[in-house]
């Protein structure tokens, strides 16, 4: 993959994870709440629901922030600058694609085994 594909990859992946980050209403607990196009709550993280449906007139969100204070701590946090990090880390260049001469060094050979490992969820 050259250079320009590689880097408007990960400007697409950075678009949505600042795209997810501006969707967020609330945070408890480590979850981090967005209102989907139903009455739910949805954590951005760990993608638990929490209902806003409610029997009295109460609105939606404030019935669904009530309910998420019950919820055990997030599994997957969402944290903005954490997935950024991510993002520039598996699609980093590890030096061994050839494209610019890399050179081949145990760190790039493990590098790359570990993205196929991953990968592979093995």
């Amino acid at each position: 993959m050259n250079d320009q594909k590689r880097q408007k990859m990960i400007d697409g992946f950075k678009r949505q994870a600042h795209n997810r980050e501006s969707h967020v209403v609330w945070r408890v607990n480590g979850h981090a709440f967005f209102i989907d196009g139903s009455s739910d709550a949805v954590c951005v993280g760990c993608d638990v629901r929490v209902s806003g449906w409610s029997p009295s007139s109460a609105h939606p969100r404030e019935v669904a922030e009530k309910a998420s204070r019950a919820l055990p701590p997030c599994t997957e946090p969402w944290d903005l600058q954490k997935r950024l990090r991510e993002i520039d880390k598996k699609y980093a260049r590890t030096g061994q694609s050839g494209e610019e001469g890399g050179k081949v060094t145990l760190e790039s050979v493990n590098a790359k085994l570990d993205r196929i490992i991953q990968h592979l969820r093995i």
